[in-house]
């Protein structure tokens, strides 16, 4: 629990930092545990441990970011990293969960690969037509989940074997050779698929560490190679504004002034005056605020090359310290300006209360 969480603090200052997706991509790829310590960060969503979500607000605050918008990042990295499997899922087809050890995960896969393994007898009483594809899939989660906990670099040896194959032969001896031959042939296509499994995640790894050592160094070399996967992976337009929208009316909600004004150009207008000139009553107000709670609901986008216009409406609620409330709603616009490592701020500011 110790080491996760210092995972977790770890990521949390990554994050903090405005890194770039492609630096946080080559961080995740570099530190054993990260991936799991995005996904812990997901599920602080839904968890029921109290103290544990206490915990995780606490290092946000210190950080000075909003939990939604951490969360958001994490499953970003998670979809670029698990496009198939999730972790939990891996574990779930053992029947365990992610806090299972190394020992419950190879004594539940022994139990569920006889069961499932298309020349046992425990198969062939279910009469489940499924029980091929769910032998593979069990044999893909358990090699997958041994390959994170253990750090496994080869799991195919030179004659083609695999550590299941050897279990199960004096089983299957004494079968028919049809069955023989069907267990041969799924044996060498889940083979075949961990090899090109096992290849493409080192090969994406040691590109990720090229690109993040390129960046540092400046060397043209690794520069001039392509990262499809960093480049193709920025997520749709739509999604980038919901994200810095939450950003934006969280950290109003967190009632701290330098960070909010943070998310403002240097140019910035609020409706017809610089923010600048104004930035002293939001100071003001904030210390005078118990409580806010601030929503933006964007209806229309349009996009004029780096800039980017939001319309929609907005509903406010103010609690102050003497007791009184004020609730505001009504039409707004934002202009958004997007800088070349694809980060919003505000450029204008318009509303009108009903």
């Amino acid at each position: 629990m110790t080491e996760q969480r210092e995972n977790i603090s770890r990521l949390i200052e990554k994050v903090s930092r405005r890194t770039s997706t492609e630096n946080l991509i080559a961080f995740v790829a570099d530190n054993f545990g990260m991936l799991l310590a995005c996904q812990k960060v997901v599920d602080f969503k839904e968890t029921p441990d109290a103290a544990a979500r206490t915990w995780f607000e606490q290092k946000c605050r210190d950080f000075r970011i909003t939990p939604r918008v951490l969360q958001n990042e994490c499953e970003r990295l998670l979809s670029i990293f698990q496009p198939g499997l999730a972790q939990d899922e891996q574990y779930s087809l053992l029947g365990l969960t992610p806090l299972a050890s190394i020992a419950e995960v190879k004594s539940a896969y022994h139990k569920l690969s006889f069961r499932y393994h298309p020349d046992s007898a425990a198969a062939g009483a279910s009469g489940d037509n499924d029980n091929g594809e769910k032998f593979i899939a069990i044999c893909r989660a358990y090699k997958k989940i041994t390959q994170a906990q253990e750090s496994l670099n080869a799991d195919v040896d030179q004659a083609g074997n695999i550590p299941w194959q050897h279990e199960l032969r004096p089983r299957v001896a004494k079968r028919r050779q049809p069955k023989r031959k069907a267990f041969f042939l799924i044996t060498a296509i889940a083979a075949g698929l961990l090899i090109v499994t096992f290849s493409a995640t080192r090969s994406y790894r040691n590109r990720a560490m090229l690109k993040s050592l390129g960046q540092s160094s400046g060397t043209a070399a690794v520069k001039s190679r392509p990262q499809p996967v960093a480049a193709h992976r920025l997520p749709p337009l739509q999604e980038r504004v919901n994200t810095f929208l939450s950003a934006y009316t969280d950290t109003y909600e967190m009632l701290n002034f330098n960070e909010f004004a943070a998310l403002f150009t240097d140019d910035a207008r609020e409706n017809d005056t610089s923010f600048k000139q104004i930035s002293s009553k939001y100071h003001q107000l904030f210390g005078l605020l118990q409580k806010a709670s601030y929503t933006i609901q964007p209806q229309s986008l349009r996009v004029d090359n780096n800039l980017v216009y939001v319309s929609g409406d907005f509903r406010a609620t103010l609690l102050y310290r003497d007791g009184k409330e004020l609730k505001v709603h009504g039409p707004t616009s934002l202009l958004l300006y997007e800088d070349p490592t694809h980060h919003f701020k505000v450029k204008n500011l318009t509303y009108t209360f009903d």
